[in-house]
């Protein structure tokens, strides 16, 4: 506790800093995309933004990720270096 994503975020929050651009992926099929959603909607509770990219067909696999849609997530760090 304090130093996992959840604790870190509340954190970020309530110290009124500046968000950097944040992105969540997942394949659509990943059995991690419920807790990823999960934290999804914990971000928007405490109101802060993030862009999601969810992948159809895509397990819990980055290598199909990237081949799929690995274009996205380099124009998305491109756009917010």
């Amino acid at each position: 506790e304090g130093n996992d994503t959840y604790s870190l975020a509340k954190k970020h929050q309530e110290s009124g800093k500046e968000t950097p651009k944040l992105l969540l992926w997942s394949g659509a099929e990943d059995p991690n995309l419920s807790s990823i959603r999960e934290y999804m909607s914990y971000l928007d509770k405490l109101d802060i933004e993030y862009d999601s990219l969810i992948v159809k067909g895509v397990d819990h696999n980055p290598f199909i990720f990237y081949e799929q849609s690995g274009e996205e997530l380099i124009r998305f760090h491109a756009k917010n270096d």
